[in-house]
């Protein structure tokens, strides 16, 4: 339910929550649900939008947060026999 205070900055921390829980924590499928009252903010569809056209939203997490992210992908990514050489392969 989307409360007075809720932003741009609340919709990204969000985003960062649900792909972190989908993606380090396989076995736990996750769903993003939003109805077009709940787009409060232009902002918030140009992240969907990016998302949707390229798997990657600008500015989602640091460079740091990236790179830890991505550590933790390498060992699922291994066992599913997918390129892991890079962090920036298993990004995409």
């Amino acid at each position: 339910m989307i409360k007075g205070n809720y932003n741009y900055v609340s919709f990204k921390d969000d985003l960062r929550t649900l792909f972190e829980k989908s993606a380090v924590k396989p076995g736990k499928p996750m769903a993003l649900i939003i109805t077009d009252g709940q787009i409060i903010k232009e902002q918030f569809l140009i992240c969907i939008n990016d998302f949707l056209n390229s798997g990657y939203i600008p500015e989602l997490m640091s460079e740091t947060e990236y790179i830890a992210f991505a550590r933790l992908l390498k060992n699922k990514a291994k066992a599913d026999g997918l390129p892991n050489d890079t962090d920036d392969q298993l990004l995409k």
